[in-house]
């Protein structure tokens, strides 16, 4: 994972419609951590907000060139 690459939640959640909802972010910087990136949410619960990521959570869609 780098910055600018579109990432995808591993794990989607159900919610209590039995839907499937899948969390979409970018990578916008890096932490002290090798593992860990810091990504904005662009869907899901958390949309709009930036949080730290671990990288085996999260599957690159489309990478930055």
């Amino acid at each position: 994972m780098k910055v600018g690459d579109l990432v995808r939640y591993r794990y989607p959640e159900t919610d209590d419609d039995k839907a499937i909802r899948v969390s979409f972010a970018i990578v916008v910087g890096p932490t002290s951590q090798s593992d860990v990136f810091e990504v904005l949410e662009l869907s899901g619960f958390y949309k709009g907000t930036r949080c730290n990521a671990v990288v085996e959570n999260w599957e690159v869609v489309s990478e930055s060139r």
